[in-house]
């Protein structure tokens, strides 16, 4: 009898634990996604603003910022695959 209750216990409570834990995946992931998005577009439209004026003083920080973009995409790239394939795992 009380080894059926506490079973009944650890089960409900790695349930709620595993529901918690893919709720927060979720909620992490679509901040990433949103962040991901938004980098992209600010830097495409900052890239149509630089056009040909590579060289051009007033846009040095667009072009700093453009150039250095790349380091905050690639992690966002990184926790969008990686949502994407524990979803997969989970599924699965």
């Amino acid at each position: 009898m009380i080894s059926t209750f506490t079973s009944a216990i650890s089960t409900s409570s790695t349930l709620n634990v595993t529901t918690n834990v893919e709720a927060n995946i979720l909620s992490m992931g679509i901040f990433a996604i949103i962040g991901l998005i938004v980098l992209l577009i600010s830097r495409d439209i900052l890239m149509v603003e630089l056009g040909g004026k590579i060289n051009n003083e007033e846009h040095s920080f667009i072009l700093s910022y453009v150039n250095s973009s790349v380091a905050f995409i690639i992690p966002l790239i990184y926790v969008f695959l990686s949502i994407i394939a524990y979803k997969i795992i989970v599924i699965v």
